[in-house]
């Protein structure tokens, strides 16, 4: 009976795991809903602002090296060199897209700078590879955050001339892949690099009052923490992407378990009869 009740036991489990998958596949695609076309459309947004913001910082290719030593001015002389930023999350159940994106990151980063990692999941992560690693951790939450959340990282990443995040990127609901940007270089292109590639075709010219650097310094830190909310955005959507699947893998998982169990428990089930059956046989024997 001791087996008997085991089985029970392991599928009932199963169906309270089947109605948690359940709930959270639907609160998911609930979010998924309400947040895909949002992302998704300002990626174009973001794209053309830094085009814009890149064009007001090489406005004058012949002064171009001056225009950088202005930027760099402005944004405050003693920026220190870089920074790297993992975004990841606080709790878990999100398929393996942490996973792929902290391997990704473990894969490019060659500890120049200081690190910062966003979510208690890429602590775990980091500890877990190498405990020796040092980092700053930020919590942000995993839903519902806003500009006004990321205030005190940004505090931190201000202070620096580069900001290399690695998040990660939804791009269907099968795929989610990890990737990396930086969003704050003003030193994104060399002089050459630039004049290459605007001698490929003829660029409108433009009149800023106050010059395009000033204005480039003035909104450079108002970028950097919109690029910032986008990229946290960009890693959001993609986790709940990969959770959705991780949830549709779980419950196709638990109808295996569960079928297997059934069928178990129908051999036990007719075992014991067969056992009963021939313990009447052998006491009619006795007779």
């Amino acid at each position: 009976m001791q087996q008997k009740s085991n089985i029970i036991n392991e599928i009932e489990f199963l169906e309270d795991l089947r109605q948690l998958a359940h709930v959270y596949e639907t609160i998911s695609t609930i979010k998924m809903q309400q947040i895909r076309e949002s992302i998704i459309q300002s990626r174009s947004f973001f794209a053309e602002l830094m085009d814009i913001f890149q064009s007001l910082q090489y406005e004058n290719l012949d002064t171009i090296n001056e225009n950088i030593a202005t930027l760099t001015e402005q944004r405050g002389i003693s920026l220190k060199p870089m920074a790297t930023v993992i975004i990841t999350a606080n709790t878990k159940f999100h398929g393996d897209i942490l996973r792929k994106t902290f391997n990704y990151f473990i894969k490019k980063y060659d500890r120049a700078g200081d690190l910062f990692v966003i979510g208690k999941i890429g602590r775990e992560l980091i500890q877990q590879y190498k405990s020796s690693i040092n980092f700053k951790e930020f919590d942000i939450s995993d839903i519902n955050f806003t500009i006004q959340d990321l205030k005190p990282i940004l505090f931190h990443l201000l202070q620096y001339k580069k900001i290399h995040v690695y998040y990660a990127v939804f791009k269907n609901l099968v795929e989610q892949i990890p990737t990396d940007a930086d969003i704050a270089d003003i030193l994104k292109l060399t002089p050459e690099e630039i004049k290459e590639q605007t001698g490929k075709e003829k660029q409108t010219d433009f009149l800023f009052e106050p010059s395009g650097q000033k204005i480039a310094g003035f909104i450079h830190n108002s970028v950097i923490a919109m690029l910032l909310l986008q990229t946290v955005s960009e890693t959001h959507l993609a986790r709940l992407a990969s959770r959705l699947n991780a949830m549709d893998a779980l419950l196709q998982r638990i109808d295996i378990d569960v079928k297997k169990l059934d069928s178990k428990q129908r051999r036990f089930e007719k075992s014991l009869q067969s056992i009963k059956q021939a313990e009447r046989l052998s006491g009619i024997a006795l007779w």
